[in-house]
């Protein structure tokens, strides 16, 4: 009998284990669950920002992939953003350009003068590139004078993950000043 009662009462311990780790493991898996949810909220807010900024902006990752492009950058290519989402091999210059190209967003580190071949005005802030120029894809093909600004996307080592790129259209300001300077000639 007392070999019965210690194998029973081993069972009962065994038991018990089992029981105190199935909790441990339920609780650790309801707090992944509220991990994950915070993540997808934060990831949610984050987009929505992006989304509504005035500018257009997008981004992409190292590989050259879209990872971002929002409501106001829809409206000066054309083109919505899931059909360009997870696109890569410079798709996000086909609106602008009609070629797939490097623009702002792939030359943030080249050489002014190289960028300067593509671009009307060029200045470098720090990691930031800032172009304008009159880009005749924008719109739809109706053309328009805009400026960019690029930077590296960093990841909380400080390792570049990607590019961020936002776009303002400047047209009527570079029309003004253009009619303004003609009139002073005049």
């Amino acid at each position: 009998m007392t070999d019965r009662k210690k194998a029973e009462s081993d069972l009962i311990s065994a038991y018990d284990q089992i029981a105190t780790s199935e909790e441990e493991l339920r609780q650790n898996y309801e707090n992944l669950e509220k991990s994950e949810q915070k993540i997808s909220e934060s990831e949610q807010r984050l987009y929505d920002i992006i989304n509504f900024l005035p500018d257009s902006t997008f981004a992409i990752d190292e590989k050259g992939i879209v990872i971002a492009w929002n409501r106001a950058i829809e409206d000066i290519s054309g083109v919505q953003a899931e059909n360009i989402l997870g696109k890569s091999d410079h798709e996000y210059s086909l609106p602008f350009y009609g070629e797939r190209r490097p623009i702002l967003i792939d030359i943030i580190f080249e050489d002014v003068e190289v960028i300067l071949s593509q671009y009307d005005t060029v200045n470098r802030v720090g990691n930031w590139l800032i172009a304008e120029t009159f880009i005749v894809g924008a719109y739809q093909g109706k053309g328009a004078y805009l400026w960019g600004i690029a930077s590296p996307l960093y990841d909380t080592n400080g390792k570049i993950v990607g590019d961020i790129e936002s776009i303002r259209d400047i047209s009527i300001k570079k029309w003004h000043s253009m009619l303004w300077h003609n009139q002073e000639r005049n």
